[in-house]
């Protein structure tokens, strides 16, 4: 700023024009300076009530609080122009820059990645974005922006953008590479049973409890840490899991019920979309 007045003063200003000046530049630094302390606010779970998925077409205001007329940030997506990373999605961001740490953050394929995934008979992979939400309001949601110290930021909804606006919840199909939606600037939020129920396939620790009914009897299984299930039942902090869809030849059929939240901690490990996370 101290150059910027120099420079000015240089010029040959007027004592008014000075003075307008000083004041704008001296408002605009105390602004950035407050921006970049961003002093946001630490959510209440840590867990969070589900998930908010957005496209990477257009850029996301960020606010800290569901009070704010302005926005302190903005998340912006840009395309990787040159180097290994051509063609990726870049997230940026003016103040957060490494405080951006979501629950799901993939910059999708590069140009040279994406061919060879075609030349596998796979497909070029999207951009992923998804944060964990803490609260839902009427007029947008406070999201998780840090998975590390559960940092949050307030995004406002517009309900037009409502990925599953007329579509029936229960039959909902989702997943960024395949998008079926006609809206171009999305935002899909599931909470934790809908993206259980949908997850392409759940993982659980070897130690997980597992019992034959929601706080029914203990069961035992052997390496169950190294089965893939779904789900096909939620009741509560319970799910019914089962690994019928990944079963090899000699392997036990599992299906049992566990706790999905615990302690305010998901205790399953989701992969939501076909595998590609």
């Amino acid at each position: 700023m101290m150059t910027a007045l120099r420079t000015i003063k240089k010029q040959g200003a007027t004592p008014l024009l000075w003075t307008s000046i000083t004041t704008i530049l001296l408002f605009g630094a105390c602004r950035q300076d407050q921006a970049t302390s961003l002093d946001l606010q630490t959510a209440s779970t840590k867990a969070g009530i589900g998930l908010i998925h957005f496209n990477t077409d257009h850029s996301i205001p960020l606010y800290r609080s569901s009070t704010d007329s302005l926005a302190f940030d903005s998340l912006q997506f840009t395309i990787e122009k040159s180097g290994k990373k051509r063609g990726q999605c870049k997230f940026v961001t003016q103040y957060l820059k490494d405080k951006l740490q979501p629950y799901i953050m993939d910059p999708g394929d590069s140009k040279e990645d994406g061919q060879k995934h075609l030349q596998m008979g796979l497909i070029h992979f999207a951009p992923q974005l998804t944060f964990r939400v803490s609260e839902k309001m009427e007029n947008g949601v406070s999201i998780i922006i840090n998975e590390k110290n559960s940092e949050t930021c307030f995004v406002r909804l517009n309900p037009k953008n409502n990925y599953a606006h007329g579509k029936d919840e229960n039959l909902i199909f989702f997943d960024p590479n395949f998008p079926d939606t006609e809206i171009d600037n999305w935002y899909l939020f599931e909470t934790w049973p809908q993206a259980i129920l949908r997850a392409f396939l759940i993982q659980v620790p070897d130690s997980t409890p597992t019992y034959d009914a929601p706080n029914g009897n203990l069961r035992s299984f052997k390496a169950l840490g190294n089965a893939l299930f779904n789900a096909d039942s939620i009741y509560k902090d319970w799910v019914r899991i089962d690994n019928q869809t990944y079963l090899a030849e000699g392997d036990t059929v599992i299906k049992t019920w566990v706790r999905w939240i615990e302690h305010d901690s998901i205790k399953v490990f989701l992969t939501l979309n076909g595998g590609y996370e």
